[in-house]
C-alpha cells in the first residue's frame, strides 16, 4: 500500500548500449548499496523467444522480455526489493525485484561491476496488449514487441486524507478489515519520529493490491465493506487508541475527509468530514 508524505516501496543491445552513453550512470545513485547476491542464487538462462525478436527469462514460471530503462533517478535501497541471482555464468550481471512492482510485473537486470552500464527492465511477457501499473521511474523504449502495452502510474486506492488539528502527534496508525477480514495495518510519521506540524494534511491509502490480497480479483466498481480503526502514538512515547471506526461500504477510487483533533492530555478523536 502507499503511503503519501510518509516513510513508510542480444536485439536489443544497440539500443541498451546507446541509452547507456547518453544517461550513463545519472540515473542511479552508484554509492547506494544494492541487496546483495542470496545464499542460494538463481541463475538464469537467457533465451531467444520462440515467437518474438527477443531474449527472454524465466522467473517463478513467467517469462520475461526488455521493455525499457530508468528513466529517472532513483535509490536502491528504496527500490531493489531482493537480489534474486544472476544470468549465464556472469555472477556480477544481476537480477532484483523491486519493492514499487507488488504484482513483479518487472524485474531490473544491472551489472555491478560496469561503472556506466545502463540498468535494464524486463516486463513479464504475460502481460503483453495490457495497460498496468507501472513504477513512475520506468521509462518504455518502445519496442515493436510491446506496441499497445500501456502503463499507468497511479495504483487505485481507498484514500483517507486526514487534517491533522491535534497537538502532540508522532504518529497515526490505522487498522482496517475488508468484508470483516483482517486487512492490515498502516501508519503516517515523519522520517525522524518528529512531531508531525499542526495544520499538515496527512494520507493514508489501501492500495488495490492490499485488497487484492484480501479480497481477490476486484473490478474497479466493486463494492466492499471497509472498517478501518485508528491510533495516535504522542510526543510521550504512549500509544492513544482513537474512539472512532470508520465504517462502511466502498470501492477502489473512494476517498474519505477526516479530522484528527485532541491532545494526550484530553485524548485524540477522529471526525468525518466529507466521502466522495
Amino acid at each position: 500500500m502507499t503511503i503519501k508524505n510518509t516513510i513508510k516501496i542480444l536485439s536489443v543491445s544497440a539500443a541498451l548500449l546507446c541509452a547507456s552513453v547518453l544517461s550513463g550512470c545519472s540515473v542511479f545513485n552508484m554509492f547506494d548499496k544494492t541487496p546483495d547476491l542470496p545464499g542460494n542464487p538463481t541463475v538464469f538462462e537467457m533465451k531467444e523467444s520462440d515467437s518474438d525478436d527477443m531474449m527472454t527469462i524465466t522467473y517463478n514460471g513467467k517469462a520475461y522480455m526488455p521493455f525499457g530503462i530508468l528513466g529517472k533517478t532513483v535509490h536502491y535501497p528504496d527500490t531493489l526489493r531482493d537480489c534474486l541471482g544472476y544470468i549465464g555464468d556472469d555472477k556480477n550481471n544481476r537480477v532484483y525485484t523491486l519493492y514499487q512492482d507488488p504484482y513483479d510485473n518487472y524485474l531490473l537486470i544491472r551489472n555491478v561491476s560496469g561503472f556506466m552500464d545502463q540498468p535494464q527492465i524486463w516486463r513479464k511477457c504475460e502481460t503483453r496488449k495490457q495497460d498496468i501499473f507501472t513504477p513512475d521511474y520506468i521509462e518504455p523504449l518502445d519496442y515493436e514487441e510491446w506496441t499497445g502495452s500501456g502503463v499507468y502510474s497511479e495504483m487505485p486506492a481507498v484514500t483517507l486524507d486526514i487534517a491533522n488539528d491535534a497537538d502532540g502527534v508522532v504518529e497515526l496508525a490505522i487498522g482496517y478489515k475488508l468484508n470483516g477480514r483482517d486487512g492490515g495495518v498502516t501508519g503516517v510519521r515523519n522520517a525522524d519520529w518528529s512531531i508531525m506540524e499542526k495544520g499538515e494534511d496527512l494520507c493514508l491509502e489501501i492500495s488495490e493490491y492490499a485488497i487484492k490480497d484480501k479480497l481477490g480479483e476486484i473490478d474497479k466498481d466493486d463494492s466492499f465493506d471497509i472498517d478501518v480503526t485508528f491510533s495516535v502514538t504522542g510526543a510521550d512515547g504512549k500509544t492513544y487508541r482513537i474512539e472512532y471506526c470508520l465504517s462502511g461500504k466502498a470501492k477502489l477510487g473512494d476517498e474519505f475527509r477526516l479530522t484528527l483533533t485532541g491532545d494526550a492530555e484530553n485524548g485524540y478523536s477522529i471526525s468525518e468530514n466529507s466521502a466522495t
